[in-house]
């Protein structure tokens, strides 16, 4: 397991954790993300965009080359409350990614980076606005004779 947390702002934390770093296919890939309230109160937080993983991750080869998974859904009907969580402080929401859910192909085997980044600006609604973003993780998809298997 290897947790990496950036906190780009005072009242949310982000931490990102690759449950299983080395896959044999990148469907595999499983990217637990938390996301825990530091504010001294609580903290309403859309999670319109958090069901697409299209959206709120981002792959990369190791050399940096994005890879995409697939293009990014239709944006989805604002239900108010039903589209929102509220964190209490010290409250963590969380979310398990799967590969599954990102590529829509295989890609070949090699070394690759995810990171988990929300940007959510529409403080008008009374959501937390803001920017947050996990450090990269790397993951390997590797070939069955690469494992001896």
């Amino acid at each position: 397991v290897h947790p990496l947390a950036l906190m780009t702002d005072h009242d949310l934390d982000v931490t990102a954790t690759i449950l299983e770093p080395s896959l044999d296919d990148c469907h595999d890939l499983r990217l637990r993300v938390e996301l825990t309230s530091r504010a001294s109160a609580p903290i309403q937080l859309s999670t319109l965009q958090f069901p697409y993983a299209a959206v709120v991750l981002r792959v990369e080869t190791e050399a940096g080359q994005f890879v995409g998974g697939g293009p990014p859904p239709l944006p989805p009907p604002d239900e108010g409350p039903r589209s929102r969580v509220i964190l209490a402080p010290g409250d963590t929401y969380l979310r398990i990614y799967h590969g599954s859910d990102y590529f829509v192909n295989k890609v070949p085997p090699g070394r690759y980076r995810v990171k988990f980044r929300y940007r959510y600006t529409d403080a008008g609604t009374g959501d937390w606005s803001g920017e947050l973003a996990s450090d990269w993780l790397a993951f390997e998809v590797v070939t069955p004779e690469a494992r001896g298997t």
